[in-house]
């Protein structure tokens, strides 16, 4: 039985443009007064229309209820109607056949039809490394999604775990497969959040729902930072007094959406507590979980998987070095002796090309490496002589 309260956007959109129950009724092909009972029950959630009337309920919101000039909305909407009464989505051809033209970057999700064929590949849990092997080009995300980190220019290797997140936690093509949660352990410093960025904007292009970011920093804070997602999606759409709501309706919200079976992708970054992935992360429904932790232990009986990652090979931390220091040769004694000091660790690192790249002039590679293995924190030539 459909739920009247995630059908209550129909009767909202309805008065909002000031059609009656009859009219509404008549644009479905109902005639008389049991023409005007269906549409009144199908809007409280007491009956579902025939898959025949699908072809006139997509005119009856592009056309009488203007939709067709809000793609965004019209898509948001009809996700919810596919949820509660098992139809198909709305395709850019379908589109097409009943609205007209319509350049496909107006489309929300339109693009992501290119990805589809692509994702056989990339998504195959026997073929991870995608076509001749190689890792997916960056790639703008899915409308509606929230990631508020750039990917880092610095990064490097890790080209077997980003694979090994390929095979574990991308959409799959079979039908019902069942959604994945993954947690990155580490100690701090050792690059899972670095990781996670790098995989979500190569990715991310291939989860239809969108990428969302949680940070877990605070914990106290991550209510705040799911309600933050409905304002990037449809759901601020579907519900008009959204930005009215208290927080943690918000939150409420829009983990229910998530609870739909579109494919989505979750980040909780630096969540250290598992009550609060149980509390907040969707309990059905598509979306694919990944979590950052310095925690060593989860529990397997939630189906949470685990990746301890491990330091970078010497060989990448070299290269990491040089991505600050470019003019470096690769086979740099001093380098090879502060990635090795500095026990391979990726933060460590970036903050070791940092300072090199910033003090060449004053300070050498291989003075920087002298002072690493001395008691105290390197300086400046200039700070030490004076």
């Amino acid at each position: 039985m459909p739920d009247p309260h995630r059908l209550a956007i129909l009767t909202e959109l309805r008065r909002e443009a000031s059609v009656t129950l009859e009219q509404m009724a008549l644009a479905c092909g109902l005639v008389g007064r049991k023409g005007r009972e269906s549409a009144s029950a199908w809007e409280r959630g007491q009956s579902a229309p025939h898959i025949r009337s699908r072809t006139r309920f997509i005119d009856y919101l592009g056309n009488l209820l203007g939709l067709r000039n809000d793609p965004a909305r019209f898509l948001a909407v009809w996700e919810r109607l596919a949820e509660q009464w098992g139809w198909d989505s709305v395709g850019e051809a379908e589109w097409l056949q009943h609205f007209g033209n319509l350049a496909s970057a107006e489309l929300p999700g339109a693009g992501l039809a290119a990805n589809r064929a692509p994702l056989d590949e990339w998504a195959s849990p026997h073929q991870p490394r995608g076509p001749n092997g190689l890792l997916p080009a960056p790639a703008p995300l899915p409308p509606g999604s929230r990631v508020p980190l750039n990917r880092n220019p610095f990064f490097v290797g890790r080209a077997a775990e980003l694979h090994a997140l390929a095979s574990t936690v991308l959409p799959r093509r079979e039908a019902g497969a069942p959604a994945s949660a993954l947690a990155i352990t580490g100690i701090s410093g050792s690059g899972k959040t670095d990781l996670v960025c790098e995989f979500v904007h190569r990715y991310g292009q291939f989860y239809p729902g969108g990428v969302f970011w949680l940070s877990c920093a605070t914990p106290g804070g991550v209510p705040g930072e799911i309600a933050s997602c409905g304002r990037f999606t449809y759901i601020a759409l579907l519900r008009l007094d959204f930005d009215r709501l208290s927080l943690d309706e918000q939150a409420r919200l829009v983990v229910e959406a998530w609870q739909a079976s579109t494919a989505r992708l979750l980040i909780f970054d630096g969540c250290e507590d598992p009550a609060l992935l149980a509390r907040w992360a969707p309990r059905s429904g598509g979306c694919h979980l990944l979590v950052t932790s310095r925690r060593p232990e989860w529990s397997m009986a939630s189906g949470m998987r685990q990746m301890p990652l491990s330091m970078l090979q010497r060989h990448e931390s070299v290269a990491l070095l040089r991505n600050h220091c470019p003019d470096l040769p690769a086979n740099d004694v001093a380098l090879i002796g502060i990635a090795a000091q500095l026990g391979d660790l990726p933060l460590a690192l970036q903050l070791a090309g940092s300072f090199l790249a910033r003090h060449r002039v004053e300070i050498t590679p291989a003075e920087y490496l002298r002072q690493l293995r001395s008691p105290g924190p390197p300086q400046r030539a200039k700070e030490r002589s004076g």
